[in-house]
C-alpha cells in the first residue's frame, strides 16, 4: 500500500479593485487589507482557477471580519488672545505699501453717493 501525503493548498483569491485586478491573495491576506480599509468588503473577488466574480461581502469567511474603525475627530486647538492680538497689533503697525490685501478690495463710497443711494431707496426706485 503507498500513502501519499497531500498537504492542503490554500485558497487564493483575486480582487478587482477601480477596474484592476490584483492577487492572488490568501483569505489571511485579504482579511488585512480590509481589516486596514485598503479593500473594501464591496469590492469583487475570483477564486484562483474560477471565473466568477462575487462581492466579497457574500463570502461566508468575510462576512463577520472587523473593519477599519474611521478616524477620531479633530481635536480642537485652543486659542491663545493674548498673542492673537498682539499679533494683530503688530499687523495694523505695518505701512499700507508693504500690507498684502487679503480679500477682495472694495472702493470705499462717498458720502455723497451713499446719501443719493438712500433718497433712491426711499423714494422707491
Amino acid at each position: 500500500m503507498e500513502y501519499t501525503s497531500q498537504v492542503p493548498t490554500k485558497r487564493r483569491f483575486y480582487v478587482m479593485v477601480e477596474n484592476f485586478r490584483y492577487g492572488p491573495y490568501t483569505l489571511e491576506t485579504l482579511q488585512l487589507y480590509i481589516s486596514s480599509g485598503e479593500i473594501s468588503r464591496n469590492c469583487q473577488v475570483c477564486e484562483e482557477g474560477s471565473n466568477l466574480w462575487i462581492p466579497l461581502s457574500s463570502m461566508v469567511e468575510f462576512q463577520h471580519a472587523p473593519v477599519k474603525a474611521p478616524p477620531p475627530p479633530p481635536t480642537p486647538v485652543a486659542i491663545n488672545t493674548r498673542q492673537l492680538r498682539k499679533q494683530m497689533r503688530e499687523l495694523s503697525n505695518i505701512p499700507r505699501s508693504q500690507a498684502v490685501p487679503v480679500g477682495p478690495v472694495r472702493k470705499q463710497a462717498s458720502k455723497q453717493s451713499f446719501a443719493a443711494r438712500l433718497r433712491r431707496f426711499l423714494k422707491g426706485e
